[in-house]
């Protein structure tokens, strides 16, 4: 067997390409808020789009994310939880 032998094929490749496309986020607003204790964090909210123009089974799907890149979810129109603190914002 040589090097060459263990290259993956270019229609494997393709395959992998195909597989491993990137999900497109578009940002559509940001929030200033702050923490019980007056940290301030900004959070903002993304739309998950069709990862290929023609794949159109993908429905939209809002995440949130702070701007260091915490994880968050929208409790009500005024709060948001960090997931892994358990912090509560608070939209300022």
């Amino acid at each position: 067997m040589t090097n060459t032998d263990l290259r993956p094929s270019i229609e494997c490749t393709a395959v992998i390409q195909w597989v491993f496309v990137m999900a497109n986020y578009k940002e559509t607003r940001r929030f200033h808020c702050e923490n019980d204790v007056g940290m301030h964090y900004v959070v903002i909210e993304q739309i998950l789009t069709a990862r290929l123009e023609l794949d159109v089974s993908t429905t939209p799907r809002t995440d949130y994310v702070t701007e260091a890149g915490e994880v968050a979810e929208r409790l009500d129109d005024h709060t948001f939880l960090l997931l892994l603190s358990d912090e509560v914002l608070h939209i300022a």
